[in-house]
């Protein structure tokens, strides 16, 4: 693929709208959705808003209400196997999903070495210079807020991550 958008690149250097035609008609022509990647995003983000607002509540609210055909539990466990409280916040967790989403967005990442080998430096793209510099400021950044957060958003984040790398990964295997 990238031999072919650097062809269309060079081609319609001055005209970009002939360039983004060219672009879409091989992304169609082979089966890539460009905007693919964001609606995994989209899906998610009302989720973590969800358990963003239950958490910080602290479970401590009346379901009565909301399911009154359903005895109200007496108490809630917010405590996750026995190792951590969902409600507080937790470093450890905030770490492990920096780190995964890392290796996440390396196994996305093409191979910025073998498209840049053998051209000299001022013709690497910027948004390859972006996507390095993204690969690991991402990362850094979850870190911080998920820091932030009570411990139940980055274990989600967490169990989402290693879906979507399992799932690259068998992807992988089977083109192969």
């Amino acid at each position: 693929m990238q031999p072919k958008i650097e062809e269309i690149k060079k081609k319609f250097k001055d005209n970009k709208e002939a360039q983004a035609k060219a672009l879409m008609a091989v992304y169609s022509e082979n089966k890539i959705n460009p905007l693919g990647g964001i609606l995994p995003l989209l899906i998610q983000i009302p989720i973590i808003f969800a358990l963003w607002r239950v958490f910080l509540n602290s479970i401590n609210s009346d379901f009565s209400s909301i399911y009154p055909f359903i005895q109200a539990p007496t108490a809630i466990q917010t405590v996750f196997l026995g190792l951590f409280d969902l409600t507080k916040r937790n470093m450890l967790l905030a770490v492990i999903a920096g780190v995964l989403q890392y290796f996440q967005t390396k196994m996305v990442m093409p191979s910025f070495a073998k498209a840049t080998e053998g051209k000299p430096s001022d013709t690497v793209n910027f948004s390859q210079v972006m996507s390095k510099q993204m690969l690991y400021f991402g990362p850094v950044i979850s870190m911080v807020i998920f820091w932030t957060l009570p411990a139940a958003l980055p274990l989600y984040w967490i169990i989402v991550t290693l879906m979507t790398i399992l799932q690259q990964y068998l992807n992988r295997e089977v083109k192969i």
